[in-house]
């Protein structure tokens, strides 16, 4: 879902952090397109829910911890930000 809305980091491919931001805000708030199956767009959740921030974070923990990109600091810096960012911004779905 993230690369299909354009969400990429990285100091080569990567879109500058308002781009980013502005490509979270839309996957968090908006109706998402069709990716894969109906089943895996179904996954994200309705916008603005709970269940959506928290497969976001989900993603954006997954990609800070995956071993296959410990040699990738410039990307996990940003994704790094960017789940602060997400935590911050949008706390009041959890509640």
């Amino acid at each position: 879902m993230l690369s299909t809305l354009g969400y990429h980091v990285g100091t080569v491919q990567g879109e500058k952090t308002p781009i980013r931001r502005q490509i979270l805000k839309y996957l968090l708030e908006r109706q998402l397109p069709m990716v894969g199956s109906p089943a895996y767009t179904d996954e994200w959740g309705a916008p603005n829910s709970r269940e959506r921030y928290q497969k976001l974070v989900r993603f954006l923990e997954s990609f800070i911890n995956s071993p296959q990109q410990q040699d990738n600091a410039a990307a996990i810096i940003m994704w790094s930000e960017d789940l602060e960012w997400v935590q911050t911004t949008y706390a009041h779905l959890v509640k």
